[in-house]
């Protein structure tokens, strides 16, 4: 799973009075890279979601997309990531969601396809 964090990277380097240089520097990557994620034209892997959070000295909730929320249980039996809404407001693990997500979308191409060799 990849995510689009450009507004929230661009929010935490305004605020910091940072240039693209600088935050490109202190995630480790090159300027142009970072530029293209700020910009939303490239996508962070979400494996790499921790390091960056921990680079900038910020929750990992700070860089995700409002629709997302990372639950995590002091017992660690219920961690995951939360799609507000989305399904049903039960925790997933991400491998599960996107697994459960790749089946929805079978059913509903099965679906699609029944509809019309009905017209």
């Amino acid at each position: 799973m990849k995510l689009k964090i450009g507004t929230r990277l661009m929010a935490i380097r305004e605020d910091r009075q940072m240039n693209q240089e600088e935050m490109a520097d202190l995630l480790a990557m090159s300027q142009s890279t970072y530029s293209r994620l700020e910009r939303n034209e490239a996508m962070l892997p979400f494996e790499d979601l921790t390091r960056v959070a921990d680079k900038l000295k910020v929750p990992v909730q700070e860089l995700l997309p409002e629709i997302f929320t990372v639950h995590n249980s002091p017992s660690g039996h219920a961690n995951g990531i939360v799609f507000n809404n989305i399904i049903n407001n039960n925790y997933y693990s991400v491998d599960q969601t996107v697994l459960e997500l790749q089946n929805r979308i079978q059913e509903l191409e099965k679906e699609l396809t029944q509809s019309k060799s009905l017209d």
